[in-house]
């Protein structure tokens, strides 16, 4: 059974969040992880002058992470961090990661992000891009810092609205980035 414990500030976000992705078609969503309880870095919050884009779950290394909803996975892959050519500055990244696109009964395409994950493809990414997936089968598992894009552990979790396609969002940024950098891409995502 899935629990899901958050702050009273909190709630309200993340309640009409799940219910307008229940009113445009998915009759049933599960969260993502056993004990879900999210963190202070929720959507929209800043953080290093940049906009969150998703909500960020307490997490354990190896905690299994499942798909909310049936669907095709899109992407899954790890992501490294990378060292700024010009500062040597280390940035982080995603980690394991994997995204499942899902059709909603109204037509209307979504896409969950699970970021954070550990790198490895068959044990910490535990599907491939093409795969059908069922609601509540385990997709990966939460990394290390060493592999998770160098956070503390945690699981980013996102829904972006839309079909998956690859490429950048209006601030130039890869689409599906954990940040929106100018405040664009907001209503591209839905508020959890």
């Amino acid at each position: 059974m899935k629990t899901f414990v958050i702050g009273i500030a909190c709630f309200v976000i993340v309640v009409s969040a799940w219910g307008i992705v229940f009113a445009n078609g998915i009759s049933s969503m599960m969260l993502p992880l056993d004990n879900y309880i999210v963190n202070c870095n929720i959507f929209w919050s800043t953080c290093n002058g940049a906009y969150h884009l998703g909500e960020d779950a307490y997490a354990s290394v190896g905690d299994v992470v499942y798909s909310a909803a049936d669907g095709i996975v899109v992407h899954a892959k790890y992501h490294a961090p990378t060292k700024d050519a010009v500062t040597g500055e280390i940035r982080k990244n995603y980690g394991g990661m994997v995204m499942i696109e899902h059709s909603l009964l109204n037509g209307e395409k979504i896409v969950t992000v699970y970021g954070h994950l550990g790198k490895d493809q068959g044990t910490d990414i535990l599907v491939s891009s093409g795969q059908t997936v069922n609601k509540g089968q385990p997709i990966g598992r939460i990394g290390p810092i060493e592999e998770n894009g160098n956070y503390p552990v945690h699981l980013h979790y996102g829904i972006h609205k839309g079909a998956y396609v690859e490429g950048t969002s209006c601030d130039g940024h890869w689409k599906y980035a954990g940040y929106d950098y100018s405040g664009c891409s907001k209503n591209d995502w839905y508020a959890l």
